[in-house]
């Protein structure tokens, strides 16, 4: 095991910067994801964790080694990658095999890792196949056995489920999972997938134009978002986000003529002056839809139900929002608005959260805050 270390990391493109002088240790043991939307620098960065590309600024560490100039090969640290790479002529035996024959391992030795390894990911019976004929699962448990046969200090792996269908998908991150906490091999995930990164990871690093926008414990991004962007990215579905202003009071926002409780874990100083612009954020599972008139409501009008089983997720528009501005709500599977029937909405304080509109930080004290 080896606990790795970006400082100051930078990667530029001609004019384009990919990462800008990113700091971050990776936990030792740990499966750290990195997330964020395309171009964000994730696969940047975790290639010159590789050695796959050079950075232009800043090191790589390795424990207390400086790797930054030290060649792929030389690091110990194995990459999985989206494509599976396996070499076509060989039979899954022979691509397990391949790391350690170029390490010049006795072939009794060599044989026993292969079986050992292959049998841990249920992959034994399909040693002597090659790989067209396999299943798309099966070759991806077979480019995982290559990475772990090799025993390295490191597993990079760069969005390896993405060519899997969605079942097969919940199925593997599963496994991986599993497999990491088993044998507790520092593991950086590069991902752009929201819901792979929540649930597999240890720590959550979700990346914007190639820095650190938060970071910590998956779960407690999602309940405290320290920005809008981190707010609108993880979470499904998305996050509302609604233009609201502070009373004359400073202590409540108002939307047209509705008036709602700041949050209790906002510091009373923290809002602003009265009448300041805010932007509300209210997850949809977290929005109470009745049937009737309640207290601090808004109404609105049901416009689509779309059925997911156990739940159903409700688009509403409501007349103190924007024109063609829709709100959506999770609701129970029993509640079944008729299309343009009015329901009430109501946004507990415990649940908002409150961003600047001009910065795009949450006004609250957050852990996991911006980097």
């Amino acid at each position: 095991m080896a606990q790795v270390a970006v400082q100051q990391i930078s990667k530029r493109f001609g004019s384009v910067t990919a990462v800008d002088e990113l700091t971050w240790t990776f936990d030792d043991g740990g499966l750290t994801v990195l997330v964020g939307p395309s171009g964000c620098g994730k696969t940047t960065l975790l290639r010159m964790i590789a050695g796959l590309e050079e950075p232009s600024g800043g090191q790589v560490w390795f424990g207390d080694l400086d790797v930054t100039a030290v060649p792929p090969w030389e690091r110990n640290a194995a990459m999985v990658f989206q494509s599976y790479a396996l070499y076509p002529h060989m039979t899954v035996f022979a691509n397990m095999a391949f790391p350690l024959q170029a390490r010049k391992l006795k072939k009794d030795a060599i044989r026993r890792q292969v079986e050992r390894t292959a049998q841990a990911l249920g992959i034994d019976h399909l040693l002597r196949r090659k790989p067209r004929e396999l299943s798309g699962g099966q070759m991806q448990r077979v480019a995982l056995g290559r990475a772990m046969v090799r025993q390295p200090d490191v597993y990079l792996m760069d969005e390896p489920l993405s060519n899997l269908d969605a079942q097969l998908r919940v199925e593997m991150r599963g496994e991986i999972k599993r497999l990491q906490r088993a044998l507790g091999v520092t593991t950086i995930y590069v991902t752009h997938d929201q819901a792979e990164a929540m649930t597999m990871a240890d720590t959550l690093v979700v990346l914007r134009d190639g820095r650190i926008e938060q970071a910590g414990d998956p779960e407690l991004i999602y309940r405290q978002p320290a920005t809008a962007f981190v707010a609108g990215f993880i979470g499904s579905p998305m996050i509302n986000f609604i233009d609201v202003r502070l009373d004359e009071t400073g202590a409540a926002w108002m939307l047209g003529d509705l008036r709602g409780a700041l949050p209790a874990r906002l510091p009373a100083a923290a809002a602003g002056t009265a009448g300041q612009p805010l932007v509300l954020g209210i997850r949809p599972e977290d929005v109470v839809v009745s049937r009737e008139a309640i207290p601090d409501s808004l109404p609105a009008r049901a416009v689509v139900r779309e059925p997911l089983g156990k739940e159903a997720l409700l688009l509403l528009a409501a007349d103190a929002l924007p024109a063609g501005s829709l709100l959506r709500a999770i609701t129970p599977p029993d509640l079944r608005p008729a299309p343009d029937e009015t329901v009430w909405l109501h946004f507990p304080p415990a649940r908002i959260h409150l961003f600047d509109p001009t910065t795009n930080r949450a006004l609250q004290s957050t852990i996991g805050s911006p980097r």
